[in-house]
């Protein structure tokens, strides 16, 4: 979305001793003391902050109006934006017509409006770095269920109707249908709010993929082990400072499958390692367990190259630092 520098429409003169300006470790900071029409202070108040709406004549886009800036001095390659505003009466109060004097007048109101850098056009350009302070990370855990089904050899159901026979201790009735159950687990989603850089094409490349190696959480402390994470969804949502700068908030959602297969594998003739499998097992509904597929050698029982369902890919490509 384009943005516009404002256009201060508002008749105002700067009163002497006005502006004061301050540069320390944070930074530098400008106070302009400005004078304008007592009726006239909110409309000033917003062409300064930038809170006009502006829309392109030609193509009828709504356009960002960027807040004033204080940029006297040629040489500072920083701009400042107008970032707070102070209204306080100019003068003394003026009787009002009817003669009550209960109700405040006055012909001038006094605006305090203090300049401080923004993001926009900032020494970095707005890009921003993933080590930036500006970045702020959530975690959370939410919990997940998958459908998987249960042999169903050699089950009954404990009710139904019974043979003639009323003599057996259980009566043999209609096989059931495939019974099923939730496989219980967790989703870990991580959150990143204020990203200035673009969105990296790992974001939208590794969805559906899962994790080629372990991968910590930054926040919980602790490992989750390679390929039981999947990257299963992604959402960005796209913001704009009052600046004109856009930023992002970035959500990656990963399902975690916590069972993982300790069944003797048929590849290597041993168990499987603890996480070997992850997203990788398939559930076995005939031994109720996950197992591996891999693709059978021709005329012969024994199983040859394993075959994943899931790509692998680094997930540390997912993963910004919060500055601090």
């Amino acid at each position: 979305m384009p943005s516009v520098p404002t256009t201060l429409t508002i008749d105002h003169e700067e009163i002497t001793g006005s502006p004061q300006e301050t540069i320390d470790e944070e930074g530098r900071r400008v106070v302009r003391r400005l004078k304008c029409a007592w009726d006239d202070r909110y409309a000033f108040f917003r062409e300064l902050l930038g809170l006009t709406s502006i829309t392109d004549g030609d193509t009828g886009e709504q356009l960002i109006v960027n807040p004033d800036t204080f940029d006297q001095d040629d040489g500072i390659v920083t701009p400042l934006f107008a970032r707070s505003i102070g209204i306080a009466p100019f003068d003394d109060k003026t009787q009002d017509a009817d003669g009550s004097g209960r109700v405040a007048a006055y012909a001038f109101a006094l605006m305090t409006v203090e300049y401080r850098t923004g993001r926009f056009g900032d020494d970095t350009g707005g890009a921003g770095t993933e080590e930036s302070p500006d970045i702020v990370i959530e975690e959370s855990l939410e919990p997940e269920a998958e459908n998987i089904s249960v042999e169903r050899k050699d089950l009954v159901w404990e009710s139904g109707s019974r043979e003639a026979n009323p003599g057996t201790k259980r009566a043999i009735i209609d096989p059931i249908g495939v019974p099923s159950k939730l496989e219980i687990s967790l989703g870990w989603i991580v959150t990143y709010f204020n990203v200035l850089d673009p969105i990296r094409d790992s974001f939208f490349d590794h969805l559906g993929k899962i994790n080629i190696a372990d991968i910590r959480s930054q926040k919980f402390g602790r490992n989750w082990i390679k390929n039981t994470l999947l990257y299963s969804s992604f959402n960005a949502f796209r913001t704009f400072t009052t600046e004109g700068a856009q930023s992002w908030k970035l959500t990656c959602r990963f399902s975690r499958r916590t069972r993982v297969s300790a069944r003797d594998s048929a590849i290597g003739g041993g168990p499987a390692p603890l996480g070997e499998l992850g997203w990788n097992g398939v559930w076995r509904q005939e031994v109720s367990d996950y197992d591996a597929l891999s693709i059978t050698q021709s005329l012969s029982d024994v199983a040859g190259e394993r075959v994943n369902i899931y790509q692998e890919a680094d997930f540390t490509q997912l993963l910004l630092r919060q500055g601090t």
